[in-house]
């Protein structure tokens, strides 16, 4: 068996395998086998595209954690307070 990723040479493979590192944009990718009498059978080739990853949400993380410590400092006035009158 062999492959061969964006008609560039075959690459012989013994069983499943994991392409790494592929570049962004698109891809297509060929299989090919020979059967016990050396007969070469040929996949379709299949096209895909890597697209680059998400950026982080720094912004949402930021905002979110600003808020928290916003209501709970309020709690916190509010609870203290509530507690003074108490006294």
């Amino acid at each position: 068996m062999s492959y061969s990723l964006d008609a560039q040479e075959q690459v012989p493979i013994t069983g499943n395998i994991t392409l790494y590192n592929l570049a962004n944009g698109l891809h297509n990718i060929t299989v090919y086998a020979k059967d016990r009498f050396e007969i070469m059978g040929v996949s379709e080739t299949i096209h895909f595209n890597i697209d680059p990853p998400e950026p982080f949400p720094t912004t949402l993380i930021v905002a979110v954690s600003a808020a928290s410590v916003a209501v709970v400092a309020v709690g916190l006035v509010v609870y203290f307070r509530k507690l003074k009158g108490r006294k």
